[in-house]
């Protein structure tokens, strides 16, 4: 957990294969994940400094430091931003074969979820 201002923001850190096991459980609103090639020297410092900036800035320094992030969006949708390409056709390829979910590629002026 980590305090920014009089705001406690929670989060775990999880190694690869969480996803796949637990994404049925991952549903609530306006959840962020953020993955990391890397495990980062620093996680609770790169969380202090997400969750210090404006909504404008949140996309800009996790381009720096992030290598993919997904954002669910008022439980109704995800916006999924990645450095590689590859990772969002993995993710796209990943979920088109689940029911109940529509895969729709859509070019974003402007994030609904940062």
């Amino acid at each position: 957990m980590v305090r920014v201002g009089e705001t406690l923001h929670e989060y775990i850190f999880v190694k690869p294969g969480f996803i796949q096991k637990y994404s049925q459980y991952i549903v609530d609103d306006s959840m962020c994940i953020v993955g990391f090639k890397s495990a980062p020297a620093n996680i609770d410092s790169l969380i202090t400094s997400f969750y210090s900036l404006s909504d404008n800035e949140r996309k800009k320094y996790l381009d720096e430091t992030a290598d993919i992030l997904c954002v669910n969006v008022d439980a109704a949708f995800w916006e999924l931003f990645a450095k590689d390409t590859q990772l969002l056709t993995a993710v796209q390829n990943h979920m088109a074969n689940k029911d109940g979910f529509n895969v729709t590629e859509y070019k974003l002026f402007e994030s609904q979820g940062l």
